[in-house]
């Protein structure tokens, strides 16, 4: 399975294609624009948060890997995004849109 994840600051439809070309199976993508505002080919699937239209979390996949969004998942977990994918085997993917709080002055973005 190919995953590749790529901040695609300040989305434009070009930047997404160019990304999709790269024919990866999971696509990570932090500052992609609301579905509404993105164009993705047949054959993927698209899930995504964010607090602006122009940009937020996405994750897209090829629409033949069995994906889930966990039950527990509320759209009013602003922070993170979770998915679970299977072809053979289970994958599970967490995301984070912000920088997370780990205590004692640190922060971890992802």
């Amino acid at each position: 399975m190919k995953i590749i994840s790529y901040n695609i600051s300040r989305y434009c439809q070009e930047k997404l294609d160019s990304t999709l070309f790269h024919e990866a199976d999971i696509y990570i993508l932090p500052e992609l624009a609301c579905p509404e505002m993105v164009s993705l080919p047949n054959g993927y699937k698209m899930e995504w948060m964010g607090d602006y239209d122009f940009k937020g979390l996405g994750i897209v996949w090829k629409a033949g890997l069995k994906a889930e969004v966990p039950k527990w998942f509320q759209p009013d977990h602003a922070d993170i995004l979770r998915a679970s994918f299977q072809r053979g085997k289970n994958l599970s993917i967490s995301a984070w849109k912000r920088a997370l709080w780990l205590g004692s002055n640190r922060w971890h973005s992802s």
